[in-house]
């Protein structure tokens, strides 16, 4: 496995936003438009291969000048639950840090929360509607 910057408008680009797509949006109704595209454009995105098949992504969006949020983190449904995940918030984080960032935060789907937990994400408020499903808002020091 190999955690990778993707850039946007390249193949690896383009097997991410339907990765996004198939995992994300198309269980919800939903589907990725052009507002999403331009707003990748500004983003971070990352992406875990096995080999040259994407199996996980996520994008980094910078918050502040210290602060990065975690969006759109996608793996692929048979390759779960076997590490790519973790590898990929790992990465994630690292890549943050060499950014400067101080603190990550992300937007969790309820059924995700305890993913985020063992990793070192605390809960911070309550539970609030976004793309129709419960999530919360979780932070992490990047900092010692």
């Amino acid at each position: 496995m190999q955690c990778r910057k993707i850039e946007v408008g390249t193949e690896e680009y383009e097997a991410a936003v339907r990765l996004r797509n198939d995992i994300l949006r198309r269980p919800l109704g939903m589907q990725l438009g052009d507002a999403d595209f331009e707003r990748d454009r500004r983003w971070h995105h990352i992406g875990c291969f096995e080999g040259e098949l994407l199996v996980a992504f996520l994008g980094l969006e910078e918050h502040d000048v210290k602060t990065l949020r975690m969006r759109h983190v996608a793996v692929l449904e048979k390759k779960q639950r076997r590490g790519y995940g973790t590898a990929i918030v790992k990465f994630s984080e690292e890549f943050a840090k060499s950014q400067g960032a101080h603190l990550m935060f992300l937007h969790a789907r309820d059924t995700a929360v305890g993913f985020y937990e063992k990793r070192g994400y605390v809960r911070e408020g309550d539970f609030f509607l976004e793309v129709s499903l419960p999530h919360i808002t979780m932070t992490k020091s990047l900092i010692a």
